[in-house]
């Protein structure tokens, strides 16, 4: 009797949710890193692999929805420009979470989209 690979085991929606989310929100790691993490989490390699080959839609998605423009992030307190933290304009050595996180992406849920 043949033996199941794992590229014919099935994917849950909850791994494929928590990948689509990874390629959303990783900017920075290489594809063949990605890879690397999601067969060490599961993942069989054709899956990861085309889901990968999809990264840009989903980085495109989110830049979609990232508004345009400054806006306040009252969760953390700091101002953004089209969705990343800013320097404040505080006194000289602040400790304030625009200054700690300038560059940074804010979290999509903590600003207005672009539907708003």
């Amino acid at each position: 009797m043949p033996t199941l690979t794992a590229s014919y085991l099935p994917v849950s929606a909850q791994r494929i949710a928590w990948m689509e989310t990874m390629l959303r929100e990783d900017e920075s790691s290489t594809d063949e890193l990605l890879e690397t993490f999601f067969r060490a989490h599961g993942v069989p390699a054709e899956v990861a692999q085309s889901y990968i080959a999809r990264r840009a839609d989903y980085l495109n998605e989110k830049a979609a929805k990232l508004p345009t423009g400054p806006h306040f992030d009252y969760v953390n307190q700091a101002w953004t420009v089209n969705g990343r933290y800013v320097v404040c304009e505080h006194p000289v050595n602040c400790k304030c979470y625009g200054t700690r996180h300038a560059g940074e992406l804010a979290p999509i849920e903590n600003l207005p989209t672009a539907n708003d």
